[in-house]
């Protein structure tokens, strides 16, 4: 029966160390989902970078192009030597 001391005692012994393993994976879970936070953040840094690279990069694209009024006067030259020369 339960009233046994020397049972009782197993017993807390025994629930001791299922909390002990239960508290142990609980570190172990707890250390892989910062693992994998840190290695979210780590992705997330380098598309970020790879992003603002991007922006850098069509920036400088847009600085080396002609201002519309200069686009808008070839434009219409064109079309004028078109006409002069089809006359």
């Amino acid at each position: 029966m339960l009233s046994h001391p020397a049972s009782r005692k197993q017993y807390s012994t025994s629930y001791r160390e299922v909390e002990v393993l239960n508290d142990s994976d609980e570190i172990v879970r707890l250390q892989e989902q910062v693992k994998t936070l840190f290695s979210g953040q780590k992705e997330l840094k380098e598309t970020f970078e790879g992003v603002l690279k991007k922006l850098d990069e069509m920036q400088k694209s847009f600085q080396n192009r002609l201002p519309p009024w200069a686009v808008a006067l070839i434009s219409v030259l064109t079309a004028a030597c078109g006409w002069l020369a089809g006359r």
